[in-house]
């Protein structure tokens, strides 16, 4: 193998462990099912999106404490009168909530004259085996205590888009039948503008 090769497997691999299977190169991964207890949201790193408002389902933690308390002396800290309750250890602060991402974007350049644009989605629905009820999947919950198994579902959508002028903004796009397929209700959303964008060539063109 080459280094173009050596290369190509690199970045393939890290895709795989970071981002998640393709549709068109990893069909051992199309199925896939995840060990149990183990989260799809923690399980890959980025390359995911969970329905908007969706919350991490622990605390995270990851709050530190105030920078400023570790740039004072042992003396400062304590006080320096030794007055009562000035050596009590301080309340451990509240752990922060973090939003799970319920979006991805992608940057594209077309000529001017385009009009519409093809698009092919192709993604992946997690689903709680066995089942869980809505109340449970929106808790975080485990049913009996006992760990969850997710399987992936190969799921994929195609639409073509107006390209909308730049005097009109966002143009939202609802894909009707993408729900995710464990939850009920909701849908995938396109959203799409056009900027205009002045690529200068090297020969100045």
């Amino acid at each position: 193998m080459n280094a173009d090769g050596v290369r190509a497997e690199m970045v393939r691999r890290l895709r795989r462990n970071l981002i998640g299977p393709s549709e068109a190169d990893d069909h051992d991964l199309l199925a896939e099912r995840l060990p149990a207890g183990e989260n799809p949201s923690r399980w890959y790193l980025a390359g995911f999106i969970a329905p908007s408002g969706e919350l991490t389902p622990e605390p995270a933690a990851d709050t530190e404490w105030d920078e400023v308390d570790g740039l004072l002396s042992d003396v400062e800290a304590f006080g320096a009168g030794g007055a009562a309750g000035d050596h009590d250890e301080p309340e451990v602060p509240a752990t922060r909530r973090r939003f799970l991402p319920s979006s991805i974007g992608l940057s594209t350049m077309v000529d001017p004259q385009v009009r519409d644009v093809e698009v092919a989605l192709d993604w992946g629905d997690y689903v709680p085996e066995p089942p869980l009820p809505p109340d449970m999947l929106e808790s975080g919950g485990e049913p009996g205590h006992t760990p969850i198994g997710w399987r992936r579902v190969a799921r994929e959508h195609r639409i073509t888009l107006t390209v909308p002028r730049e005097d009109q903004g966002v143009a939202h796009h609802p894909l009707p039948g993408t729900a995710a397929t464990a939850r009920p209700g909701g849908a995938l959303e396109l959203a799409i503008r056009a900027r205009p964008f002045a690529l200068h060539l090297a020969d100045g063109s």
